[in-house]
């Protein structure tokens, strides 16, 4: 039973970094990440990051810190034949993220 709380607890952490991270990059540098390159990056951190946590918040931000860097660096979105991504396609038709939010609401 523990074993299965200890996945779960895992699961919910990443993607919480995932996705969150996400909308950090997206916010600042008007790029997407693939999810799938992200949940990959983060798998590589996890035994690290099982350490780092209680240790305290001035190592968890450090680590935090690198999991963002290199999701910059390695997971950014690939464009496969000139397809245009969701941000391309709500580009086109001039409008911001914020308001498909409202339109959803």
């Amino acid at each position: 039973m523990c074993f299965l709380y200890g996945r779960l607890i895992a699961l919910l952490l990443s993607s919480t970094i995932v996705f969150t991270s996400k909308s950090i990059i997206l916010e600042e540098n008007k790029k997407e990440i693939s999810e799938l390159k992200a949940f990959g990056i983060l798998i590589q951190y996890f035994p690290k990051l099982s350490f780092e946590i209680f240790k305290g918040e001035f190592y968890i931000s450090r680590i935090l810190k690198s999991i963002l860097s290199n999701f910059r660096r390695l997971g950014i979105k690939s464009k496969k034949n000139y397809k245009k991504t969701a941000l391309d396609i709500l580009k086109l038709i001039k409008i911001n993220s914020f308001e498909v939010v409202k339109f959803a609401i």
